[in-house]
């Protein structure tokens, strides 16, 4: 087996940043204009990996891991990068400063090519959509984003994606809106001089308690038991004053004869059995 130092010809695979599709097919161009035969390739490829990813060829049976093929389905497997992984590279990746402007671009070509590759972009109507709904995307909100997490990267259409961001602004609006009045209500309600009465004065409270409002019992509230209410305009009957005075009092006088001090069971102008009844010194 010809001694070659591969490592000066291809960088080590580093699967956060490389996608193991090109990574191989760069690999197997180089071995195929060096000649080196399809059996060998394991060998070398073993030796641009880093030692997490050799494990996962040491952990396949001895027949697998010499088999190149088998060994390269392991890889696709599990290190494949997505369409959206792409996209991010593509667009964050920045210059080296060890390395040339060249370099810089070949890396951008690079990622450009997987992106499109799994995105499976083939047209340029294709293309111009791709581009279009990317735009589109790095103007969306966050909260946007988060809504559709599971299908945000599937939607390459800009039609298709506008008419969703459009169906869920629409329902967001009319939610907000519904909240907004809910809270402006409910503030209005708590602020009212009305409320402010009737929750602060006991006895309105208890005579408002299928209202809503807080009650209180008669015996707190001091409310006697023979309070009435006007069926008609529900508005309190003022209770009559009790008289606790004598001065308060409406005078006696007899109602045949008018004779005050005296009612006419015991008027003698009017019950003249009775004044012969009495005893002579009342005479």
């Amino acid at each position: 087996m010809p001694k070659l130092e591969l490592h000066k010809l291809l960088p080590i695979f580093d699967p956060k940043t490389t996608d193991v599709t090109i990574f191989l097919d760069l690999f197997e161009r180089q071995l195929t204009f060096l000649k080196v035969p399809i059996q060998q390739w394991v060998v070398y490829l073993v030796g641009l990996l880093p030692t997490e990813v050799s494990n996962l060829i040491t952990k396949e049976s001895f027949a697998d891991a010499q088999d190149y093929y088998k060994v390269k389905q392991i890889l696709l497997k599990r290190f494949k990068l997505s369409a959206e992984k792409f996209r991010q590279m593509f667009s964050r990746h920045t210059k080296d400063p060890v390395k040339t402007w060249r370099d810089f671009y070949f890396d951008l070509q690079t990622y450009f090519d997987g992106w499109l590759k799994e995105s499976k972009v083939t047209t340029l109507e294709e293309l111009k959509d791709l581009i279009v709904a990317d735009q589109i995307k790095k103007k969306t909100p966050q909260d946007y984003k988060d809504h559709f997490l599971d299908q945000w990267c599937n939607w390459n259409n800009p039609l298709q994606l506008v008419d969703k961001l459009d169906s869920y602004e629409e329902v967001k609006n009319m939610r907000n809106k519904n909240n907004k009045n809910f809270s402006r209500k409910q503030k209005e309600m708590n602020s009212s001089p009305w409320r402010s009465n009737y929750t602060q004065n006991p006895k309105l409270s208890y005579e408002h308690s299928l209202s809503g409002f807080p009650s209180q019992s008669r015996r707190e509230t001091g409310i006697p038991s023979n309070s009435r209410r006007n069926p008609i305009s529900k508005d309190r009957i003022p209770e009559k004053k009790i008289v606790d005075t004598k001065e308060d009092r409406t005078p006696v006088s007899c109602y045949g004869c008018g004779a005050p001090g005296i009612i006419r069971s015991r008027c003698h102008t009017c019950n003249p059995v009775r004044q012969k009844m009495m005893p002579c010194h009342q005479v």
